[in-house]
């Protein structure tokens, strides 16, 4: 439980897949029910949308999450800005089941110039779709453009996502990929169920995976490149 936790985080982080199949409107107000301890007790929610999400629904549903900028209207994506790093919450749904993601040139050209306009604390990239630099398939299709914009912004210096239904931890030329694990949809008995937690350092993240019916896993020290 979140909220049992020694040291409660300040803000909570949903990296995708709000809704468990295709996003109906009954689905968020169900999701909304379940996080609603977690706004009450003063956390800050910060939702991606996923392949099995409806952006419409979830609008209706979630009127006061950020509005999107003007110059990217109809993707779900934001800044959080704390005191030792910068989020960016990107929106990696292209259409509502259908399993890979996309981003798209006006969304990519968003997050370089927010990058640019930000330059001098750590930036923690989010979405729900995994690269494929991973050798996996049915993931991000523009991860290379994606790439492209991250790894010459040394700013940069992670990449947390979901959708695998598994958790780990990579490195890409420097860069940090989080896998979050699931907390819902379990395929694999060998995977555990739960959430992560993240301690802040200006050079460093502290990650612990907190699970159910597994044994903890340890602490990860990240380190900045």
């Amino acid at each position: 439980n979140l909220l049992a936790l020694p040291a409660r985080p300040s803000a909570a982080f949903v990296a995708g897949d709000c809704a468990m199949r295709e996003g109906r409107a009954g689905d968020y107000v169900y999701f909304g029910e379940m996080i609603e301890p977690l706004r009450q007790a003063g956390l800050s929610m910060h939702l991606a949308l996923g392949n099995h999400d409806n952006r419409e629904n979830f609008w209706a549903a979630f009127p006061d999450a950020s509005p999107p900028p003007k110059d990217v209207p109809h993707k779900h994506i934001s800044v959080v800005e704390t005191e030792h790093a910068n989020w960016f919450l990107l929106d990696s749904l292209d259409k509502t089941l259908s399993t890979p993601g996309l981003l798209g040139e006006p969304q990519l050209a968003w997050l370089a110039r927010a990058l640019d306009q930000r330059p001098n604390k750590p930036a923690l990239v989010m979405a729900h779709h995994h690269l494929n630099v991973l050798g996996t398939l049915k993931s991000l299709i523009d991860s290379r453009p994606l790439l492209d914009v991250l790894l010459p912004r040394k700013q940069v210096k992670a990449y947390i996502y979901g959708h695998t239904h598994c958790w780990g931890l990579e490195k890409h030329e420097g860069i940090h990929l989080v896998n979050v694990p699931t907390v819902s949809a379990w395929k694999d008995a060998e995977q555990p169920r739960g959430f992560l937690t993240a301690d802040l350092h200006p050079n460093r993240m502290a990650v612990t995976l907190h699970t159910v019916g597994h044994k903890e896993a340890k602490q990860h020290e990240l380190a900045w490149r």
